[in-house]
This record gives C-alpha cells, structure tokens and sequence, in this order.
C-alpha cells in the first residue's frame, strides 16, 4: 500500500503546486539565421497556463485516497484478535 500512499501525496504536492503557479514559463532558443561562422538566434518566451480546476482536482485526489493507503489492521489469525497489530 505504499504506492497509493506515494501517488496521493504526489498528487497532494501537484496540486499545491498548480494552485500557487498559474502558469509555467520557459524560454526557448531558436537559431533562424547561420551563414559562416555568422549565427543569428531568436529567444522567445512560451506560457502554459495551468487551470485553476486541475490544481483542486489533483488537491481534491490526493487527499480522498490518502486513507486508502493505509490497512486498518493486520491480523495474523482470523479467530484471534489478541494477535492483530497496527
């Protein structure tokens, strides 16, 4: 069960993370002219927007299957609950 566990806790931090940064910034290098040793390049700067319901809805994830990670108890026989631990 530490998968699940590990998948709603990333889920968790995902969430968070799209809620506090709106978006995502990145600028890109493109070489548009080279003739000899002669390079001309352009930056351009790109914007993905991250949607406000995709941050509460992996927020939302994460903390409905947090519980489910985790067994409520372990027994080691069925008829004997002296023998169950947490």
């Amino acid at each position: 069960m530490k998968g699940a566990k590990l998948a709603a806790i990333v889920l968790i931090v995902v969430g968070v993370i799209g809620l506090v940064y709106q978006e995502i910034s990145y600028t890109k290098r493109e070489e548009v002219l080279r003739i000899g040793d002669f390079k001309a390049s352009v930056e351009t700067r790109k914007t993905i927007p991250i949607p406000r319901y995709l941050g509460i809805g992996c927020l939302a994830g994460g903390l409905a299957s947090m519980p489910a990670g985790e067994p409520v108890l372990r027994c080691k026989s069925r008829n004997d609950f002296r023998l169950c631990q947490e």
